[in-house]
């Protein structure tokens, strides 16, 4: 089966770390609190150590004002959801 080209969202390299095309599914400023913005994302996560690829959904603080994550839900996943790409693909060579 031929390899399938990494999208936007499941690009990352050799370390399992995001490249500088890659981009979150979702990031949206949704409101504001005591002038500190709250953002809504929604995004893509390798860990090569662990073998594994999660999708990630969470409402945070701006990086700026050191509110962090308020809350955050993933979930496991192998392939893609924007482009199908088995995700596996990427740690499996490192056997």
């Amino acid at each position: 089966m031929a390899k399938m080209k990494k999208c936007y969202y499941c690009d990352f390299d050799e370390y399992g770390d995001a490249t500088y095309k890659h981009e979150d599914v979702l990031c949206r400023k949704v409101g504001e609190i005591q002038d500190d913005s709250i953002i809504l994302f929604a995004s893509i996560c390798e860990s090569l150590e662990e073998k594994e690829a999660f999708f990630e959904i969470g409402v945070n603080g701006d990086c700026k004002s050191g509110i962090g994550d308020l809350i955050g839900v993933s979930t496991k996943i192998h392939y893609c959801p924007m482009c199908g790409r088995r995700l596996a693909e990427d740690w499996e060579k490192k056997k």
